[in-house]
C-alpha cells in the first residue's frame, strides 16, 4: 500500500509516454543492491564492529577515505555513475524517454573507466521534473512509496517519490554518520529534536529533510540513550529543550535538526536574545541544518547567544586565534556545533564534509570582516564575491560529480571546465541509482586541495595546516560548493521563512496561496518592517495576472490567503488566534498585511544571476510610528 496517494494536483499536466518511447536503451543485470554492494559491505562490517567493545571505535569509512587515493576514489565513483546510468536506461521511463528524445538509441558508449563517456548523455534541465510524472521518474515498484514535494521556490513545487526501504538500506551509513560527526559515544544521553514541517493528511510530505528525519528516528530505535522527538512548532521545540536542560543527568548532547530561520528562532527563545542563558555543565549542542545555506554572520550570532565564543572572537585575525589555546578552542567549538552541509546526500554516502565546510565558513568570514582587502580578490575569483561556501562533498565510491561549464551565451554545457580555474557547474550525481546528468540548482564546484592552494597563494592563509592544528582532517578528494544555490541575496544569504513573534511562516506556504488562486502568477515577497516603537508589521505581496480587476482580487486574496495559511501552517494559526483574542481582527490586520500588486511590478523582479525568485526579504527599520505604515513596495 502507498503511504500517501497522489492527488490531481500532482498527477495532472504531465506528459504521456508511449511504449516506443520507453523501450529500454540497454539490457543490464544491475540492481540497486549490486550497485551498492561494496559500500554496503563496508557499512555492515562497521555496524558489526560497533557492537564489539574492543573495536567499536574503528572507523572503516574514515580509513577508506584516508588511505584510498583520490584518483582511485574517483575511478570507483565513475564506475558507480556509469552503472547508475545503465540501470536508469532500463528501468526509468522518464530517463529513457528524455535520452531517446535527444537522439540516443543505445547506451553502449558508456565506459566505466572513462568519466568523459558520461558527457555524451544530454543534460536534463529543471523542466525535466515538470514534463514527466513522479511515477515515470521512479525506478522501482510503486507498491510502497511516499510522495514528496519540494518547497516550490521556483514558483511550482516538484513532486517525486521515495521508497521507505531506501532509509533502511542507508541506515548503517547514518549510524556511522552520527557516531563520527556527533560523537554520540562520548555522551550518556542524546536528545534529537527535529523541527520540520509535517504534511497534511493525504498530501505529499515536504521533501526537505524527509530522509534525514526518517533516518534519525530509525537510528534512535537502536540506541537506548538516544531520544527522538519531531515537533512542528518553535514553541514546542523550545519547551522540550528547556525541560531537558532542567533535568540533566550525565553528559548530554542536544542535537537540533531544523531550517536555519527556525534554528535562529529556537536559539533566540532559549537565550532571551543572549541575556539569560546558563548552559548546565556537561551539555553540548549540535545544530544540523536543512534548506538554505547558513551564512557565517549567523554562525557568529548563534554562537554568541549560546555563549560558545567570547565577545572579542569575531574581531580577531585568524592567525591570532590559532596562536593561543583559547582561540583554538573557540574555533573548534564552532566547527563542532554547526553543520551546514547537504544532509541527505552525505548520509547516503556515509562521508561527511561538515567540519571542513564550517571551517571554511569561519575562516573566510573572519578574513572578510577584519581584513577585507586581503581576501577580496580571492573571494571575487573563487567564490563569486560571497564570503562562504555552501557545502563540502567527498567524491567517495558512492557519489559522483560530473563538472560542466557554460558557453559564451551562458548556456549550460557538459564540456569540461578549464583546468586551474573555477571548476564549473555540477551536472551529474549517482546516489542509489537516482539521476544522472540532471542539472541541479546553479552550483559551482572547486576541488578543495586546489582551492586551499589558491587561498594560501593569494592570502597567505594555510587552511589545511589550520585544520590540522584544530584536529580536523582535511581529506583528499573533497569538493566544495563555493557559491551554492543562486537563492542567495547578498552576503547574508536567503531566509527560507519569516519569523513572526517566535513563529515561522515558510516560503512554500505563500506558494501554496499563490498556486490555489488562479488570478495570481505565483510570485510573491514577504518582509517584516520594524518601527520606532518596537512593533513589527509583516507585509506579504502577491503578483496579479495580466488584465484582472485588481481591487476585487485584493479583497478576495486578503480573505482566502489567511484561510489557506491557517490550514497549512499551525504556527500561523496559533499566532493569529493569539492576536484575535487580544484585540480582534483589527489587531491581526495591524500586524499582518496582504497586498496584491499589478503584473510586472518591480517588487518581483529577479536580481542579476538569480534563478529563483527573491521571495523572503530582509527586515527593514523605519524611524516612524506604526499607526499609518507605508507599504515598503511603493
Amino acid at each position: 500500500m502507498r503511504e500517501s496517494n497522489l492527488d490531481e494536483q500532482i498527477t495532472s499536466t504531465y506528459a504521456t509516454l508511449s511504449p516506443e518511447q520507453v523501450a529500454p536503451l540497454v539490457e543490464t543485470e544491475l540492481t540497486l543492491a549490486s550497485m551498492d554492494r561494496a559500500t554496503t559491505a563496508i557499512m555492515r562490517a562497521q555496524h558489526a564492529l560497533a557492537r564489539l567493545p574492543l573495536l567499536k571505535s574503528l572507523n572503516l569509512i574514515a580509513l577508506l577515505q584516508a588511505f584510498t587515493p583520490a584518483s582511485v576514489q574517483r575511478k570507483l565513483a565513475v564506475k558507480k555513475a556509469v552503472q547508475a546510468a545503465q540501470y536508469l536506461g532500463q528501468h526509468n521511463r522518464a530517463c529513457i524517454a528524455f535520452w531517446r528524445e535527444h537522439g540516443l538509441q543505445t547506451l553502449d558508449f558508456l565506459d566505466p573507466q572513462d568519466a568523459d563517456s558520461l558527457r555524451h548523455l544530454p543534460v536534463m534541465e529543471a523542466e525535466f521534473f515538470y514534463t514527466y510524472s513522479p511515477e515515470d521518474r521512479f525506478s522501482r515498484s510503486l507498491d510502497d512509496v511516499t510522495a514528496l514535494a519540494s518547497s516550490g521556490s521556483t514558483g511550482k513545487p516538484k513532486h517525486f517519490l521515495t521508497c521507505p526501504a531506501d532509509a533502511l538500506r542507508t541506515l548503517p551509513a547514518m549510524t556511522q554518520f552520527i557516531r563520527s560527526n556527533w560523537k554520540i559515544d562520548a555522551f550518556e544521553r542524546v536528545e534529537i529534536v527535529v523541527h520540520t514541517i509535517r504534511a497534511e493528511p493525504d498530501a505529499p510530505q515536504w521533501g526537505a529533510g524527509y530522509n534525514m528525519t526518517r533516518l534519525l528516528s530509525l537510528v534512535a530505535e537502536d540506541y537506548p540513550y538516544i531520544h527522538f522527538v519531531h515537533l512542528t512548532e518553535v514553541e514546542a521545540a523550545v519547551a522540550h529543550i528547556r525541560e531537558v536542560l532542567a533535568n540533566v543527568a550525565g553528559k548530554t548532547l542536544i542535537a537540533v535538526y531544523s531550517y536555519p530561520p527556525d534554528t535562529s528562532a529556537i536559539i533566540r527563545e532559549l537565550t532571551d536574545s543572549g541575556r539569560d542563558f546558563d548552559c548546565p555543565p556537561g551539555v553540548s549542542f549540535k545544530f544540523m541544518l536543512t534548506g538554505e545555506a547558513l551564512p557565517p554572520y549567523r554562525l557568529f550570532q548563534m554562537a554568541t547567544w549560546l555563549h560558545i565564543i567570547e565577545a572579542d572572537f569575531a574581531s580577531r585575525r585568524v592567525e591570532e586565534l590559532v596562536q593561543d589555546a583559547a582561540g583554538r578552542r573557540q574555533l573548534r567549538a564552532l566547527v563542532d556545533t554547526f553543520s551546514t552541509g547537504f544532509g541527505a546526500a552525505e548520509i547516503q554516502t556515509g562521508f561527511s564534509g561538515d567540519d571542513t565546510t564550517a571551517l571554511w565558513n569561519l575562516v573566510l568570514a573572519l578574513l572578510q570582516r577584519n581584513e577585507p582587502e586581503r581576501v577580496a580578490p580571492f573571494l571575487e575569483r573563487c567564490f563569486d564575491g560571497q564570503s562562504f561556501p555552501w557545502s563540502a562533498l567527498k567524491t567517495g565510491p558512492n557519489i559522483f560529480l560530473l563538472l560542466g561549464s557554460q558557453d559564451a551565451q551562458g548556456r549550460s554545457t557538459l564540456d569540461p571546465p578549464a583546468k586551474g580555474g573555477h571548476a564549473g557547474i555540477v551536472f551529474a550525481t549517482a546516489l542509489s541509482g537516482a539521476v544522472v546528468n540532471c542539472k541541479l540548482d546553479y552550483m559551482h564546484i572547486w576541488d578543495m586541495a586546489e582551492l586551499a592552494a589558491a587561498l594560501r597563494a593569494e592570502t597567505g592563509v594555510n587552511i589545511r595546516q589550520l585544520a590540522r592544528r584544530l584536529g580536523i582532517r582535511y581529506g583528499a578528494g573533497e569538493m566544495i560548493l563555493t557559491n551554492g544555490r543562486m537563492d542567495q541575496t547578498g552576503a547574508g544569504g536567503l531566509e527560507a521563512a519569516i519569523s513572526w513573534s517566535g513563529q515561522s511562516i515558510y516560503g512554500h506556504n505563500f506558494h501554496t496561496v499563490a498556486s490555489r488562486i488562479a488570478e495570481l502568477t505565483g510570485r510573491f515577497t514577504a518582509q517584516g518592517v520594524d518601527y520606532r516603537g518596537g512593533e513589527r508589521v509583516f507585509w506579504v505581496h502577491f503578483e496579479a495576472q495580466r488584465a484582472v480587476d485588481l481591487a476585487a482580487l485584493q479583497r478576495r486574496v486578503a480573505l482566502e490567503a489567511v484561510e489557506i495559511l491557517e490550514s497549512v501552517n499551525r504556527e500561523f494559526a496559533h499566532q493569529r488566534s493569539r492576536l484575535l483574542q487580544a484585540g480582534g481582527e483589527a489587531a491581526f490586520r495591524r500586524t499582518f498585511r496582504i497586498q496584491v500588486l499589478p503584473y510586472g511590478h518591480a517588487r518581483f523582479q529577479r536580481e542579476p544571476g538569480q534563478q529563483k525568485y527573491r521571495y523572503i526579504l530582509k527586515p527593514q527599520y523605519r524611524d516612524e510610528d506604526v499607526e499609518s505604515p507605508n507599504d515598503p513596495a511603493l
